[in-house]
């Protein structure tokens, strides 16, 4: 029978789950109306072995887990947060939020590569790289032009071979890293100068 069935429904949620994240064997994260919830189910997914919720209130309203270089984080209306297995409870990133700026609060997190991540925060990108040496470069000025052409909230980046494809209003942007080229601007001519203190007769050299 190649028909779908419901197998099991686990009475310890209630709620509607919008996304699911994977934490380790067997575990997840799933995103609800009310907030986030770390369950943890038995090998043969027969049960919810554990269950801890923690609603939203004033301290974030909205939290997306990403895995960044191997760890988990979580993107929050108030920047990056940590989760402390042994507390319990998530705690503030603040080194990487400063070097992130807005895009801290970013609700859509891409890994292009250990070291390369797309962030976008409210219809605006970067492009941010992790070097081995702790260095850390957020690259958004290029993307500016991209900021009212796309949906809020519904940003997505998709790597095509070489290049990216970025979701549009309607349609495509192509970003291609490898045809970048640095344009050497021309020194400035000056054709003269005003000394805004000097008397009008004066002014002009």
């Amino acid at each position: 029978n190649e028909n779908w069935s419901l197998a099991k429904q686990y009475p310890e949620v209630k709620e509607t789950v919008y996304k699911l994240f994977h934490k380790g064997p067997y575990q997840y994260w799933a995103i609800l109306n009310s907030g986030i919830s770390a369950i943890a189910f038995n090998p043969g997914f027969e049960k919810i072995q554990s269950l801890v919720h923690y609603p939203n209130t004033d301290k974030f309203a909205r939290i997306t887990p990403f895995l960044l270089q191997n760890q988990q984080l979580f993107s929050t209306d108030l920047g990056l947060y940590r989760y402390d297995e042994i507390l319990k409870q998530f705690q503030r990133y603040s080194n990487l939020d400063k070097v992130l700026g807005s895009f801290s609060s970013a609700n859509y997190v891409k890994s292009v590569s250990p070291n390369a991540y797309w962030f976008a925060n409210n219809g605006r990108f970067a492009f941010v790289k992790f070097s081995n040496e702790g260095k850390i470069a957020v690259d958004s000025a290029r993307f500016n032009i991209l900021e009212d052409r796309v949906m809020k909230q519904h940003e997505v980046v998709e790597p095509v071979d070489s290049i990216f494809l970025i979701g549009l209003d309607n349609g495509f942007a192509i970003f291609a890293p490898q045809k970048e080229q640095k344009t050497s601007i021309a020194a400035p001519l000056i054709r003269g100068l005003i000394d805004l203190q000097a008397t009008d007769a004066q002014k002009m050299h």
